[in-house]
């Protein structure tokens, strides 16, 4: 069920795509805080998929991504987001409806692997260069802290910011 009523289903996804590609282009174009800018584009959508809007989450990950490509000068951000960064939360929320934590986390570990090794292949090469490897196993417990910290997020937007966001969207 859609969560998102009358003029806020439009306006809550152009207002996260709009901030998402304001963020992206901001930090393509500084050489330092791409991967925190990254980690804040993957909660954005999140806002939205915690409200049960899914087609308007897909709808602005797909709207930011698009303009990315277009206007973003660093093409390994966008191609970051694209692959992880922006279907980090699609895949979290979709795993939340399992009833083992253990089995949630396993999944979701085995996807970043997946498209880590993807991405650092077409990258670089993955094995071609040890120093690559050094950052692909210093990448597993980095994953691990992201998710639990991803999770704390979500549920500090619950309980905090949900309904202090609902009550200003009610008053105009």
């Amino acid at each position: 069920m859609d969560g998102l009523k009358g003029a806020r289903r439009v306006t809550v996804p152009a207002m996260i795509t709009a901030v998402s590609l304001l963020l992206m282009v901001a930090s393509g174009m500084m050489d330092t805080g791409q991967l925190g800018t990254l980690v804040l584009l993957s909660l954005l959508p999140m806002i939205l998929l915690t409200e049960g809007a899914w087609l308007p989450a897909a709808a602005s990950y797909g709207a930011t991504l698009a303009c990315g490509l277009i206007l973003v000068p660093d093409k390994v951000m966008v191609i970051a987001y694209a692959l992880f960064f922006g279907c980090f939360g699609f895949a979290w929320q979709a795993l939340q409806r399992l009833s083992r934590p253990w089995l949630r986390v396993l999944l979701a570990w085995l996807g970043f692997n997946i498209v880590w090794s993807l991405g650092l292949f077409w990258a670089r090469g993955l094995w071609s260069q040890m120093p690559y490897l050094w950052v692909f196993l210093a990448g597993q417990p980095a994953f691990f802290l992201y998710d639990y910290l991803f999770g704390a997020c979500v549920r500090y937007y619950r309980t905090h910011l949900a309904a202090r966001i609902g009550r200003l969207g009610r008053r105009g």
